[in-house]
């Protein structure tokens, strides 16, 4: 998908992280689509999970995606 035309506020899941401390919810990325955040979270896990906890949030706040610890 493309993001032309698109902007910051047109985010459908954002990517988060706790970084180990209770309470954080650090925003790492926003994706426009869900199999945009789906083909990222893998990539963004690795990088991100070995400083703490990274799930994918919707708009609503639900969780979609990412590890439960």
């Amino acid at each position: 998908m493309s993001v032309k035309g698109k902007t910051s506020s047109d985010w459908e899941v954002r990517t988060l992280c706790d970084f180990n401390e209770p309470g954080r919810r650090e925003v790492i990325r926003s994706h426009f689509s869900m199999m945009a955040a789906v083909k990222a979270f893998a990539r963004i896990n690795k990088i991100y999970g070995k400083f703490g906890r990274c799930w994918q949030e919707d708009r609503e706040g639900r969780i979609v995606g990412g590890e439960t610890q």
